[in-house]
């Protein structure tokens, strides 16, 4: 039975994100993200305010350069759902193992998040789709990351 709603569509905006940050290709950030768009990162601890509520397109590539640090990463997406699909919005989930490796007194070492993205998505005039909102879940982490947090 078809429900005439394109999920290929409204899944690439986390797909080209992986890409983006893992190539460093983040001159197509403009195109997955809009203008006024926000990006929160909540912490492990579900009680703990949220590590970073970045807002606009600016805030949010300056914050993504920061993983610069790291001099390859991989993000490993998993399942994809649709949560909620409206004409011009639409509600995903997207589970990754974001890897961050490094070397650290001549040793190879692995950084990994285990995240849930949940994505508000708007419609795009060309009729593809890009991110409103985003927010990281991270579940779980695994080794140290380079940049301590507060």
């Amino acid at each position: 039975m078809s429900t005439g709603i394109d999920f290929e569509q409204l899944l690439q905006p986390a797909r080209w994100y992986a890409y983006c940050v893992d190539r460093r290709e983040f001159s197509m950030l403009p195109d997955i993200f809009a203008p006024e768009a926000t990006l929160v990162v909540a912490s492990v601890d579900p009680r703990a305010p949220p590590l970073l509520h970045l807002e606009g397109f600016r805030q949010i590539s300056d914050a993504l350069h920061a993983i610069d640090i790291y001099p390859r990463t991989f993000h490993m997406l998993g399942q994809q759902l649709v949560l909620d699909y409206r004409v011009d919005t639409a509600t995903t989930e997207t589970y990754c193992r974001a890897s961050h490796f490094y070397t650290r007194n001549d040793a190879q070492h692995e950084y990994v998040m285990y995240i849930r993205y949940r994505d508000e998505l708007l419609r795009k005039p060309d009729g593809g789709w890009q991110f409103g909102s985003r927010h990281l879940h991270l579940d779980a982490e695994l080794g140290i990351p380079l940049i301590p947090r507060r």
